[in-house]
């Protein structure tokens, strides 16, 4: 019974430390990328009137 709980917990805490830095890394990759498209949509606006 007690050998269960420790595995389950040590595999819990192995996939939260393999996993968070790739969702913190994949998040702010995302926000860099989102960063790019606007500074590009902000340099090739269509103007108005043409």
């Amino acid at each position: 019974m007690f050998m269960e709980m420790l595995i389950g917990v040590i595999l819990m805490t192995i996939l939260i430390v393999v996993l968070t830095p790739a969702l913190w890394s994949s998040r702010l990759s995302l926000t860099e990328k989102q960063k790019e498209w606007e500074r590009q949509s902000q340099g090739k606006r269509p103007r108005s009137g043409t």
